[in-house]
């Protein structure tokens, strides 16, 4: 049985300035399924990256907004409000913002797992 709280759990900090992230089950960078709510605060942008692993992202609260491609688009952002659902496909690049206020995501996958981005530099 697994329980999760997320007024009990322990709430790690993110490479995210100000994000946070809480394990539910197993661990992203080990071999085997990992499940993980995340905290993104307002005014986020993420450059584009991909995983070797298919995530998938439910957003708990907050409007989270995606978008798919080698470079960060603002018009191609999609909203997705409390109780949207996407895949990110192994290999395929995306990048992520929030707005005026933070969002709470359950992400999953199967490890291990590690980010990588498409261009540092941000061009």
């Amino acid at each position: 049985m697994i329980l999760f709280n997320p007024d009990k759990v322990q709430w790690f900090r993110t490479a995210v300035r100000g994000g946070q992230w809480a394990p539910i089950q197993g661990n992203p960078s080990h071999p085997g399924q990992y499940v993980y709510a995340a905290k993104v605060p307002p005014d986020t942008v993420t450059l584009p990256r991909f995983f070797p692993d298919t995530r998938r992202y439910t957003v708990i609260s907050g409007t989270f907004y995606v978008g798919f491609g080698d470079r960060f688009e603002d018009a191609q952002l999609i909203a997705l409000p409390p109780g949207s659902y996407y895949v990110a496909p192994a290999g395929k690049p995306y990048f992520t913002a929030t707005r005026k206020e933070s969002v709470v995501l359950q992400v999953s996958g199967t490890g291990p797992s590690k980010q990588t981005v498409v261009d540092p530099a941000g061009r």
